[in-house]
C-alpha cells in the first residue's frame, strides 16, 4: 500500500500518524487521535438474513484457502477476518440449532453441514460454554455435569419463549 494511502487512512479514521502502517504491516492496534470524540458505530445489533451470513462464511473460507498459498501478511489478515466474523456465525449457528431442536427438525443433515463449526477447537474467539451448548443442541455426545445440562435446558426453553 502506498504511503499516501496510509496517511489518508490515518486522517480519515482520526488515527495518530503511523497507526495505519502499524495495522497494515504488523497487525497492530490503531491509536486514535487524543481529544477526538470518535464516531458512533451504530446500533448494538442488527438483523442479518441467514443467506447473507452463509455468503460471508463462504467467502471467508475461500479467502482462507487462498491465503495458505500467499504471503504471510495475507495469512494474518485472514486470521483476523476469521476472528472478526466468528461471533456472527457462532450466534447464527446457535440460533439455527435452537430453532431446529425446538421444532423437532432433523438434526442429522444440519449437523453434517455445520460440522466444521461444531468441531472447531474452542479458542480465544469463542466462549467454551457457548461451543458446548451448540454441540449439545446438535445432539453430539459431550460430557456435561448436571448443572451445565440444566443451564442448557433452561436456555433452550427460554429461546423457545
Amino acid at each position: 500500500m502506498k504511503p499516501k494511502t496510509l496517511r489518508k487512512l490515518n486522517v480519515g479514521l482520526e488515527w495518530e500518524p503511523g497507526s495505519a502502517e502499524d495495522v497494515y504491516y504488523s497487525s497492530g492496534k490503531p491509536r486514535p487521535v487524543a481529544g477526538r470524540s470518535g464516531i458512533v458505530v451504530g446500533p448494538r445489533g442488527v438483523y442479518v438474513e441467514g443467506a447473507v451470513v452463509t455468503q460471508l462464511i463462504t467467502v471467508a473460507h475461500e479467502i482462507g484457502d487462498l491465503a495458505e498459498s500467499c504471503a504471510p501478511a495475507m495469512r494474518v489478515a485472514t486470521e483476523r477476518l476469521d476472528a472478526a466474523i466468528q461471533p456472527l456465525y457462532a450466534r447464527y449457528v446457535t440460533q439455527l440449532l435452537e430453532a431446529n431442536r425446538r421444532q423437532g427438525g432433523a438434526l442429522g443433515p444440519l449437523v453434517a453441514v455445520l460440522g466444521p463449526f461444531l468441531d472447531r477447537v474452542v479458542d480465544q474467539c469463542d466462549d467454551e460454554e457457548e461451543a458446548l451448548y451448540r454441540r449439545w443442541l446438535a445432539g453430539l455426545h459431550i460430557d456435561l455435569d448436571k448443572s451445565m445440562r440444566q443451564r442448557f435446558e433452561t436456555r433452550l426453553a427460554e429461546a423457545e419463549a
